[in-house]
């Protein structure tokens, strides 16, 4: 394909989901440092109806994780701190990380857990200030998961303990340091660090569901920070990689030591994947009532940003699609089932739960008045109810998308059993039995 034929397959890949509803946000895709496609899609704010756009901020999670990373390298860089230096070095107060150093918390090989998989942080320490000492003092009272370096496991506290070596050693706060090194010199205006008190203009709105739109459980922004603490757009994400990955930022040797693949595929703020043939630093990241996915390949061809305020949007899987179009690797504009709804009967009851047969899927179908809907476990395990609609259907088989995700579920009929296929967001396909029919199986 030729580059018009390229914007052409990603606007009409995105303008079909838009179509139906099923993207909020905005995405920016470029190929050899040519933006080809920047666009916001659905509402930033559903109460005021205030459209996303390609300047709409958005919090970013744990893409704010490569910002964090690159100070850390800077630091070294400056000769005040190295890798390989004990946490307890630059904080006293952490005697329990002595064996601990700075390049297992950057590769999430330090066996620290993840204060944000806690029982408690749900339903208490996420809606409630905090400083950092207060939250790396919970932090270091828990036992390590693993001696330090033996393994791989992603934990946001290794870089709540970054945020704090940052502090420390410059003597700035990491929203000062992070201004005053990244976003001032390369124009980032519309990133920043979220703080829970600041108003900060032309911010999305972060929104879930629960049959209907509503808003995201309530989280106190006062200290993700450089865990996942940022806000940004598009642009400004577009610009931060391809100053850092050209090797304005930081040495390469810093960016050697980024780009490294160490265990789990992690190296310092960024994982690894393939896009067919090509090597790819990437990203997904999450804050309540929002996702995203930034991929960039090693060669500096390919950058996918996507970022939504709806927080199960599959960006993973956008974010792909729209790198395979960039690749010549996908003509298919077509993300997902995409049809009108049918407004007819359905010819047979399929309300119930369904199984899987190693019991790890549980979906349940049931109608309120005329609406059918569906409620599954996803991210992180938590459960959704999501509306569904007919599309077609016949006397053995209805098939039903979702109103508000890019997924389908074909329920069929055969022998007087009914089970389903479903075909999840984020490209996977599962078939369930309705427990009825599960009964009847067991001796």
């Amino acid at each position: 394909m030729n580059k018009s034929e390229i914007i052409s397959y990603l606007t009409q890949y995105m303008r079909n989901l838009d179509n139906f509803d099923h993207f909020s946000g905005c995405v920016l895709a470029a190929y050899q440092g040519e933006v080809l496609l920047s666009k916001g899609y659905g509402t930033a704010n559903r109460t005021f109806e205030v459209p996303n756009s390609p300047s709409t901020r958005f919090p970013i999670g744990s893409l704010t994780k490569s910002f964090t990373a690159a100070a850390i390298l800077r630091l070294e860089e400056q000769g005040l701190l190295n890798m390989e230096d004990s946490v307890q070095w630059h904080l006293p107060g952490c005697s329990s990380l002595i064996n601990v150093t700075l390049h297992h918390l950057l590769s999430n090989t330090s066996g620290i857990p993840d204060f944000a998989a806690q029982p408690d942080y749900w339903e208490k320490h996420m809606r409630l200030p905090a400083t950092v000492s207060q939250l790396i003092e919970r932090i270091v009272n828990q036992p390590l998961h693993f001696e330090p370096g033996s393994q791989y496991s992603y934990s946001n506290s290794n870089y709540i303990i970054l945020t704090a070596v940052i502090e420390t050693v410059s003597g700035q706060s990491y929203s000062s340091f992070i201004q005053k090194e990244w976003l001032k010199p390369l124009g980032l205006h519309d990133s920043g660090v979220l703080d829970g008190r600041t108003i900060v203009k032309n911010l999305a709105t972060g929104y879930s569901i629960d049959k209907v739109i509503i808003y995201s459980e309530y989280i106190d922004m006062s200290f993700p920070l450089g865990a996942y603490g940022m806000y940004s757009t598009v642009k400004d994400l577009f610009t931060w990689t391809e100053a850092l990955f050209s090797g304005r930022m930081l040495t390469e040797r810093s960016l050697k030591k980024m780009c490294t693949p160490y265990k789990g595929k992690y190296g310092y703020g960024w994982g690894f994947d393939k896009l067919s043939e090509r090597e790819v630093v990437c990203h997904f990241g999450d804050v309540n009532g929002f996702c995203s996915e930034m991929l960039r390949s090693l060669d500096g061809d390919v950058t996918v940003i996507v970022l939504s305020n709806f927080n199960i949007t599959p960006v993973t899987r956008i974010n792909r699609d729209l790198a395979a179009i960039l690749c010549n690797e996908r003509e298919d504009t077509t993300p997902w089932i995409m049809d009108e709804p049918l407004y007819a009967s359905l010819p047979f009851d399929f309300q119930g739960t369904y199984y899987s047969e190693d019991g790890e899927a549980l979906i349940t179908l049931y109608r309120e008045g005329s609406t059918y809907f569906m409620t599954l476990p996803k991210r992180y395990g938590v459960v959704y109810t999501l509306p569904v609609k007919q599309i077609s259907s016949s006397s053995s088989s209805v098939l039903m998308i979702s109103s508000n995700t890019p997924e389908s579920i074909q329920i069929i009929k055969e022998d007087n059993k009914l089970f389903i296929h479903h075909h999840d967001s984020d490209g996977t396909i599962k078939t369930l039995t309705r427990a009825e029919e599960c009964k009847k199986k067991q001796p």
